[in-house]
């Protein structure tokens, strides 16, 4: 789960660098220029923008990934602008360091100076990272003031520096269950803050999609992106949610079931935005190459109350699992075993998979279903497939019993494919009408919805003899030059004795004359 998590998380950090484009001289980037549709709206005016209501930092002890202190700055031409931030009220609640090379300190104020390109083009400012205070503790909170300004114009904002994060858990809503292959999920989001921090800045959304689920967003506040072969829907909500409160997605967020996986997962995860967990705010992952995205078209997804809602909540990362209306038939099958009483032979038996539906369980690491191969009686199992070497199946009870994941059949247990696992039988004695049975045993927590239980088991004939087994090799007979010898004076003396014998029947003949003379 964790690295589900870490994917979903991942790919929406790259969203929110897909659209930048860097226009900063110096060593460190500093501002990027980000298309706008404000950029015509105050024209002629710095403007501050962008600037989080909260900005959060981790709590002591708990602080592995610093927090950048990010905005964007509208110059009113292209040219320097400058830009300082007033840090005097952090003492206790945080601590400023890795400064931008573009900037400069001078005891609690921190001025920056770069070159915009482009006029009335918003642009992102980092100038440096933000740590929790020695001592300090959660909920603890202080005020940063920023002002920018250009040739004479000039604008401010603030943001509150707070020691701690909202605790956002989450829970999936609609039936996943027995879905037409192919349809839209009913998947609705609940979110509730069980924290006592406020998410003032709103909250994200993210959702992995597994298998052959397919993503289309539908909405303004949704977008796909990720790489092709493992997409993912990111919607960002502005509404702030203050503690204890929860709410739910209003719709469903566009994603398709499979057409053919009887299970599918899904990954959720909630952010508060902001936050560490925020992708536009992790600066580990500021230079990656980004991932193409695509956004909806529909008006905003939006958003009810939620504070009744008695259903499962789980902390930030939530797994569903998506049930197709499909089926695939189990259906065991043996071939007989034939030998003597001491011998060795070999037996094969099986199981194959039928049917419109397709029982991959690969993400979970689970086997669709088992064998369990029971011996005829009389008989003893003494080996069954291997891979490298190593056992596929374990043998229990004194060789009576053996018991295999599916994954021991090979990829020809795929749906509609034969499949089949050699085992080694030996014949100790010999049971008038013994039997032995192969059975498919259904994975419980992922059932097939087999239409035709009965044949999930077959009967393993076995025809035996009771004249002992010839010994395998007899050296002395047949073994080498001193065997052939032995043999070829068998075969002489066996010829002259039917010779002398005819010799003798001949002379009593004679000596006796014709019956009746």
């Amino acid at each position: 789960m964790a690295n589900a998590a870490g994917v979903v998380k991942g790919a929406a950090r790259a969203v929110a660098r897909a659209a930048l484009i860097p226009t900063v001289a110096g060593a460190t980037a500093v501002m990027v220029a980000v298309p706008s549709a404000r950029a015509d709206d105050h024209s002629g005016q710095v403007r501050v923008e962008d600037l989080p209501a909260d900005t959060y930092v981790p709590e002591p002890g708990n602080d592995e990934r610093s927090m950048d202190l990010a905005f964007s700055v509208v110059p009113k031409r292209a040219g320097r602008a400058t830009v300082v931030i007033d840090t005097s009220r952090l003492a206790g609640v945080a601590t400023v360091g890795r400064l931008s090379d573009s900037c400069r300190r001078e005891g609690a104020r921190v001025t920056c100076s770069y070159r915009a390109w482009n006029s009335g083009q918003p642009s992102t400012v980092r100038p440096f990272r933000l740590r929790p205070a020695e001592g300090s503790k959660r909920g603890d909170h202080a005020r940063v003031t920023v002002r920018a300004s250009q040739d004479g114009s000039a604008a401010a904002g603030s943001t509150a520096v707070i020691v701690g994060l909202p605790k956002l858990t989450v829970g999936e809503r609609g039936s996943l269950e027995h879905l037409r292959p192919g349809a839209p999920l009913p998947l609705r989001v609940a979110v509730r803050n069980a924290g006592g921090i406020p998410a003032r800045n709103g909250f994200g959304i993210a959702v992995g999609a597994g298998g052959d689920q397919r993503i289309t967003p539908r909405y303004r506040n949704c977008r796909k992106e990720g790489p092709d072969l493992d997409p993912e829907l990111r919607c960002v909500f502005g509404r702030s949610l203050k503690a204890g409160e929860s709410v739910s997605t209003a719709g469903p967020l566009g994603v398709t079931a499979s057409k053919r996986r009887l299970y599918s997962h899904l990954s959720i995860t909630v952010y508060a935005l902001g936050s560490p967990d925020d992708p536009a705010y992790d600066p580990d992952e500021r230079d990656e190459e980004p991932y193409p995205t695509t956004p909806g078209e529909d008006p905003p997804l939006g958003l009810t109350d939620a504070s009744a809602d008695r259903g499962r909540f789980r902390e930030s990362l939530s797994e569903a699992t998506v049930g197709l209306d499909r089926h695939v038939d189990l259906d065991a099958v043996a071939r007989p075993a034939r030998g003597r009483v001491g011998e060795t032979v070999p037996v094969r038996v099986g199981v194959r998979a039928r049917g419109n539906g397709d029982l991959d369980l690969s993400y979970w690491d689970q086997s669709a279903w088992s064998v369990r191969f029971t011996a005829p009686r009389g008989t003893r199992i003494v080996g069954g497939p291997e891979d490298d070497a190593q056992p596929l199946c374990t043998i229990r009870h004194g060789g009576t019993v053996a018991m295999c994941r599916e994954s021991a059949e090979g990829a020809a247990s795929g749906p509609g494919a034969g499949a089949g696992m050699d085992f080694r039988l030996h014949i100790d004695k010999k049971v008038h009408g013994a039997r032995g049975r192969v059975e498919a045993v259904p994975n419980p927590d992922f059932p097939p919805h087999d239409p035709r239980p009965a044949n999930d088991s077959a009967p393993v004939a076995l025809e035996t003899t009771t004249a002992a087994a010839e010994p395998e090799t007899r050296p002395w007979l047949y073994g080498g030059t001193g065997g052939a010898l032995a043999l070829a004076l068998g075969v002489l003396y066996a010829v002259r004795r039917r010779t002398r014998a005819r010799t003798r029947a001949r002379a009593e003949s004679v000596r006796q004359g014709p019956v009746g003379t």
